[in-house]
């Protein structure tokens, strides 16, 4: 079987050279997108197995990505330096399987990818990487 691909839409220079390095030593195949317009592209011509999603980009949003993973089933981990309640709240209601706060716990992180891929295939498509995900029901 061929090493997973994993697409980083990322802004930042230093975080896009740390999640790659981390993701090749791992064995998966990485690709960058650094704003929603290359992420877009390359949705239009590729199908990546995992979405690590900056939500604060140049150019918008990075979860307005998420209608376009959903229908096409591409489960997505958002990335993002805002730790806020309601920002998590925000990234699972638009259908996020898990919330990764900047910076990144390098020794946690491929554990993190390598969970969300293993249960993309679940009932419901994903059911979250961490104890991160808001409590049901709240």
């Amino acid at each position: 079987m061929a090493a997973e691909l994993v697409l980083v839409v990322e802004d930042n220079p230093m975080n896009v050279q740390l999640v790659r390095a981390v993701l090749c030593r791992s064995g998966y195949r990485v690709a960058v997108a650094r704003s929603l317009r290359e992420a877009r592209l390359f949705l239009g011509s590729e199908r990546p197995d995992l979405v690590l999603l900056d939500i604060g980009l140049p150019d918008g949003d990075g979860l307005e990505l998420m209608d376009v993973l959903r229908e096409r089933g591409i489960p997505a981990l958002a990335v993002s330096a805002f730790a806020m309640a309601e920002d998590r709240r925000r990234a699972f209601a638009a259908g996020c399987a898990g919330y990764l706060t900047k910076p990144l716990n390098t020794r946690a992180f491929a554990s993190q990818v390598a969970h969300a891929l293993a249960v993309r295939e679940g009932p419901e498509g994903g059911g979250g990487t961490d104890a991160s995900r808001p409590p049901r029901g709240r």
